[in-house]
């Protein structure tokens, strides 16, 4: 008995593994033909494209973009009813390019044919369906402020679908509805960047659209961040990908710039003007929103940094009254920024996992606080340091030399 159960399962399992092959088998096939339908179409030879049209559709009829250059080819060799008869199942599979459709010479022998306006209206209905990524992007940012993350999460594609788990997106969600209500602020009144990347490979080409959503906490205020090169605070990514010509939802999430206490930053800073020998400098002040900035670069002698400082980390979470209140009540901010030659100028350009620091920012208010904004280009943090004194004197030398922006 035990040897017809193995029996059973080793046929099922060499039938499961046929069907497997035999589908990929089918698919290369489609593939294949498809392809040599295209270069005899290229080769202006549409006879023999049609025929190979024809035999790939017997294994799959419902591409829609392979149906259209189907109708295309049926047009050209005067067979006016195949190729309505292609165009109605592409539009019924999906296919929605309605300017390209109305601009193709291909099919100016159906114009005058009363099935030709009922396609036009049927591919028109199919592309008033598909928005562009700034719509799209539009309403996910509209339906994160009306906190209808169901929604959103329907916005994805199936690729979407399979690599996330519904339950972990929602939490995800959550965590971007309580920091927004935290700070009583709508995602579209943030600072936003966008990016939009074209890529191709072996011809086919990828898009991709990324809007990026700056939220500054209140005790930055405006002063702290136009000193800094890089952004500081939360990061919104709202990251969209075009698929046969629709944009769908493909990330949604929150990144906080802001550094863990484990992170050595003594050793850093230590490591930093130890390593480079030059540097460029810029100093800046910040008073009632006017900018004063100077910069210059030098030999690195600067002895401060070189040696052990004691570097108190400041968790926001535990953040005093008193700490706040110096970040919101300041009248005047004071920088100084350090880069190294192979400094990254783009604002948006992140250090990748194994290169180097390239900066150090320290920021701190015109008052008797100890207390220092420390940022190394992709994350930042709030020390308590013993030499506040001796960068204020650094920062107010270094305006006096030769201001660049007023």
């Amino acid at each position: 008995m035990k040897s017809f159960f193995i029996k059973i399962s080793l046929f099922f399992i060499g039938f499961l593994f046929y069907l497997c092959s035999f589908g990929q088998h089918e698919s290369y096939e489609y593939d294949r033909i498809v392809s040599e339908a295209n270069s005899f179409y290229e080769n202006a030879d549409f006879t023999l494209s049609a025929e190979k049209y024809k035999k790939a559709f017997l294994l799959n009829d419902t591409n829609p973009s392979d149906l259209y250059n189907a109708a295309c080819v049926a047009a050209l060799v005067g067979k006016q009813n195949e190729s309505i008869f292609l165009l109605n199942k592409a539009a019924d599979n999906g296919w929605h390019d309605l300017a390209h459709l109305e601009k193709d010479t291909d099919l100016i022998s159906l114009h005058n044919l009363d099935e030709w306006k009922k396609i036009i209206k049927k591919v028109k209905l199919n592309d008033s369906k598909f928005i562009t990524y700034g719509q799209l992007t539009k309403k996910i940012v509209s339906l994160v402020n009306l906190k209808d993350y169901e929604a959103i999460w329907k916005l994805g594609s199936k690729e979407f679908f399979l690599k996330n788990d519904k339950g972990e997106f929602i939490k995800r969600a959550l965590a971007i509805d309580d920091l927004l209500e935290k700070h009583h602020i709508k995602l579209d009144s943030t600072t936003r960047s966008t990016a939009l990347n074209y890529n191709s490979i072996n011809g086919v080409v990828s898009e991709k659209f990324l809007s990026s959503y700056a939220l500054v906490p209140k005790y930055f205020r405006n002063k702290a961040v136009k000193i800094l090169s890089k952004h500081i605070g939360y990061r919104i990514d709202i990251k969209l990908k075009k698929i046969d010509k629709e944009w769908f939802l493909s990330d949604l999430n929150l990144q906080e710039n802001y550094q863990d206490k484990h992170y050595k930053i003594d050793n850093e800073i230590k490591n930093f003007f130890k390593e480079n020998d030059s540097l460029a400098i810029k100093y800046s002040s910040v008073k009632k929103n006017k900018i004063k900035v100077t910069t210059e670069k030098v030999k690195n002698k600067f002895k401060l940094f070189k040696k052990s400082q004691q570097y108190e980390f400041i968790d926001l979470a535990h953040l005093s009254e008193e700490d706040y209140n110096v970040f919101t009540k300041s009248s005047k901010v004071y920088s100084v920024s350090f880069f190294a030659s192979n400094a990254r100028s783009s604002f948006f350009v992140q250090r990748r996992k194994n290169d180097k620091v390239d900066r150090f920012e320290f920021v701190f208010f015109d008052d008797k606080s100890n207390v220092v904004l420390i940022s190394n280009g992709d994350k930042y943090a709030f020390y308590k340091i013993n030499f506040v004194k001796k960068l204020k004197k650094m920062i107010k030398k270094g305006l006096r030399k030769r201001p660049s922006k007023k």
